[in-house]
């Protein structure tokens, strides 16, 4: 039976890759058809340009010149950066067809992106992927949006407004040493543009099938003192997926955000900024077994809305002194609110952090600094999962130190540097890396790492009980299958070895190539435990524990490319591959099946005359056997048009080669909610700007 259940996996693949293969054969068409149009109108009418609107020439001269942040903290070009860093522009942002950050990370190799359901997302980086993914770090204008209570992403409550994202740096592998734990596989920082780059009004609307409405609007000014600001409002309305027999998911919701950003430049000296935002939302969730009791039927259905709200408040200042050295000090407040029925939430978290950074003798760039987290939670536990005890008053601090010292004058440098950190759950923790950059040529940077991180426990690890179901036996007596955490938390440790190789072998074509090893020790893992008997609560129960241990390790071998081709003045090319392999020790080919061994992507962002514009994105994702998801190709198209440099609309269309398919399934065990299937999408967007 299970064989003849894999030849049907098999067989749907194939159908799959297939269908695929010919969406791609007539993506290149298209593609190539476009491209003579618009050679023939641009020779044509020449002295006319007025008629097309243009890519911007330089973009890929300026991704090369990029200044980023991710990786050291510190600004530093892009092409030299010792990490597997990518980056996404708000041009690729508004050219994607994306209608939300999630949407966008599709597009970023080495990222695994699945959505579980309209709500909920399984994002993670070189593998590990489920809806509970612990081991990326996610943050927001240097602020981290990660839950402690299990170490991951609301996805559904980062509901930025995209026309102000300035870009997304996307770092795969560790960025502990800069970021601290949990930045263990990955590093994604969301950046917003300056208050000064958003000077007037923009009204964005969306309206499809699947996003019933989006509605933006933002204003930017500068006052008399040269304080620069913006505010802005947005309101998102989803509507439900479906499941696999078509019938509705329940799985709409709703969020409203508002909030605003102030710079500052008071001189060349100093320079403030100050950031805030408030959102309230509402999420459907289809419950699978979700009331769990002791008493008969045991286990219930129930279709339940999630309530979120949540207020946060960033301040930053920074000085330059004389000798060019530089200080910065940022603090940000953040609660979030999440009711659930099976958990409810309110995390209170203040955050402080110095950083200096400064050049000794020539050679050195130094970036040191410290920090300090507190926490304060509070839970409103359910039958089926508690944390334990239900409200908590904790801190975590840190100091770090990098040093990058230049050994051959333009051509060879060495990073070294640490973090340590004093947790509230496991103690001390280290975080080192060790890189090496060399740049042979001007259009060449080869880089090697050595990297160490830690993920650190969440207070269900440290503290909780998650009944995953109850049953009964034969003389009535309930067993209860509950889930206790290991007393002796450790954190998970990762020890990673990274090389890359990033070439511009003309103006116009980028390459970009990454491979690793990262090996895991203090892996989550369970044994069943010895039954016990349990009073209370009544009625008098049988308990089967599921233990939570710390045995198991894991080796990931992994390679990525990315590259970037602009073919004329007004076509580009953009894609990249990912392929890696898991290994667990003890062997489970079940969890090593969760994650996709290929992924790759393609997209086409091209301009045509009269100020059209027509972009195609192909997806193509691995299969995923343990979760029974087969592969899938997925192909959106935009048609955009600016009739004048103030107003743009556009037509999306995505997942048009096909009515629906499962991304996930991983992970409906723990949150008790059903996944379900992305469907075909199509919606129409006007931006106006004034």
């Amino acid at each position: 039976m299970l064989q003849k259940s894999n030849k049907v996996d098999d067989s749907l693949s194939s159908f799959k890759t297939k269908r695929g293969n010919m969406w791609f054969r007539v993506f290149f068409l298209v593609c190539l058809v476009a491209f003579a149009f618009q050679i023939e109108k641009v020779e044509g009418k020449e002295g006319k340009e007025q008629l097309v609107l243009k890519l911007a020439k330089t973009s890929l001269q300026n991704l090369v010149k990029m200044t980023i942040t991710s990786v050291s903290k510190r600004e530093e070009k892009f092409f030299d950066a010792a990490s597997a860093i990518y980056v996404i522009t708000q041009e690729d942002i508004r050219r994607s067809g994306a209608t939300s950050i999630m949407e966008a990370l599709r597009m970023a190799p080495g990222l695994e992106v699945a959505q579980y359901s309209h709500n909920e997302w399984a994002i993670a980086s070189r593998g590990f992927n489920e809806i509970f993914a612990d081991k990326l770090l996610v943050l927001i204008d240097g602020r981290v949006v990660y839950s402690t209570l299990f170490s991951g992403v609301y996805w559904d409550q980062q509901d930025t407004m995209l026309e102000d994202i300035d870009r997304i740096e996307v770092i795969r592998g560790p960025g502990a040493t800069i970021w601290g734990s949990n930045a263990v596989n990955g590093v994604i920082n969301i950046i917003t543009k300056y208050s000064d780059e958003t000077q007037g009004g923009v009204v964005s609307g969306v309206s499809g099938n699947l996003e019933r409405g989006i509605g933006s609007v933002r204003y930017g000014g500068t006052l008399d003192n040269g304080i620069a600001y913006r505010g802005f409002a947005k309101y998102t309305n989803r509507n439900t997926f479906e499941f696999p027999d078509g019938k509705e998911a329940f799985d709409d919701g709703e969020v409203a955000r508002a909030g605003f950003r102030s710079d500052w430049d008071k001189s060349k000296s100093d320079s403030y900024a100050l950031l805030a935002d408030y959102y309230i939302g509402k999420s459907g969730v289809r419950g699978l077994n979700n009331v769990v009791s002791l008493t008969p039927p045991f286990t219930e259905t129930k279709d339940f809305d999630s309530d979120t709200t949540g207020f946060n408040l960033l301040g930053r200042w920074k000085h330059i002194f004389p000798n060019q050295s530089e200080l910065s000090v940022q603090a940000f407040y953040d609660r979030a609110y999440r009711s659930a029925t099976t958990i409810t939430s309110e995390i209170n978290t203040l955050d402080l952090e110095a950083q200096h950074q400064f050049r000794w003798r020539n050679r050195h760039h130094i970036v040191w600094g410290a920090g300090i987290r507190a926490i304060i939670d509070e839970y409103d536990n359910s039958f089926s999962i508690q944390a334990l005890p239900d409200s908590r008053e904790y801190t975590n601090s840190n100091l770090f130190f990098q040093d990058e010292i230049e050994l051959l004058k333009n051509r060879l440098t060495m990073t070294v540097g640490s973090k340590f950190e004093l947790t509230r759950f496991t103690g001390f923790e280290y975080e080192p890396n060790v890189r090496f950059t060399w740049t042979p040529t001007n259009t060449q940077t080869i880089w090697t790492a050595f990297s160490r991180a830690v993920r650190i426990p969440n207070r269900l690890d440290k503290g909780g009980r998650i009944r995953l179901s109850v049953a009964s036996t034969g003389d009535g007596t309930p067993i209860d299958v509950s889930v206790f955490p290991d007393q002796d938390e450790t954190a998970d440790v990762l020890l990673a070895y990274e090389i890359g190789y990033r070439i511009q072998p003309t103006d116009r074509l980028l390459f970009d190539f990454t491979s690793y090893i990262n090996e895991y020790e203090n892996l989550f893992d369970t044994a069943t435990g010895s039954p016990f008997f349990e009073a209370e609560p009544s009625p008098a129960h049988l308990v089967l524990p599921v233990n939570v241990t710390h045995a198991r390790e894991a080796e990931i071998f992994g390679v990525e490319a990315a590259a970037q081709w602009e073919p004329t003045d007004y076509w580009q090319l953009k894609g990249s591959l990912t392929w890696l392999n898991i290994n667990l020790f003890p062997n489970d080919d079940n969890a090593e099946d969760n994650d996709p061994d290929v992924q790759w992507n393609l997209r086409s962002f091209l301009d045509l005359p009269y100020n059209f514009e027509f972009d195609t994105m192909v997806y193509y994702v691995g299969a995923l056997p343990n979760q029974r998801v087969p592969s899938y190709t997925r192909l959106d198209l935009r048609l955009g048009w600016r009739p004048s440099k103030d107003l743009e609309l556009s037509l999306v269309g995505q997942n048009l080669q096909d009515s629906r398919h499962p991304e996930s399934t991983v992970g409906a065990d723990v949150s008790f909610t059903a996944p379900t299937e992305t469907p075909r999408g199509y919606y129409g967007k006007l931006t106006w700007q004034f």
